[in-house]
């Protein structure tokens, strides 16, 4: 019997450009690109490390279910948004969960500055949202690195 998971809800206003196919399918393919590939190299051991210090609070839920622009409840959240429990500063550091390959760093459209690291093994772990960028492509890291820092998630 398929039930409802009863993920949480919450309807978004987004500029149209942001949810329109002819944008998000190109992104999605590049993203996908860029994380299929499996390096023989695994870079990293035992857990993975939060990519932001404490105090820190989830800002939004992998799974919610989304409504853009007064539409269904057609989309989910797709990441984990971290952000700071209290407003005094917008901006906050990013690091590395683990050592690993910056995989790509860069501007996407519906990400905005983005890095990619590849931990191999066909790991990966993914930073949007960054309003400062410290690394470059092909670039070495090791768990704690400063990568970026961020604005709020979806900023």
């Amino acid at each position: 019997m398929i039930s409802d998971a009863a993920f949480p809800k919450e309807s978004l206003t987004v500029p149209a450009e942001s949810i329109d196919p002819a944008i998000t399918a190109p992104e999605e393919e590049f993203v996908r690109g860029i994380v299929s590939s499996i390096s023989d190299t695994k870079r990293w051991n035992g857990i993975l490390a939060l990519p932001v210090t404490e105090p820190f609070c989830v800002k939004d839920w992998f799974g919610t279910r989304r409504s853009f622009n007064l539409s269904d409840y057609d989309y989910f959240h797709a990441g984990l948004d971290y952000g700071l429990c209290y407003e005094v500063e917008n901006l906050f550091d990013i690091y590395a969960a683990a050592p690993g390959v910056v995989a790509f760093s860069g501007p996407l459209n519906v990400r905005g500055n983005a890095t990619f690291i590849d931990h191999g093994w066909g790991i990966y772990t993914g930073y949007f949202h960054q309003e400062e960028t410290y690394v470059t492509t092909g670039q070495e890291v090791d768990a704690g690195f400063l990568l970026a820092r961020s604005a709020a998630p979806g900023g």
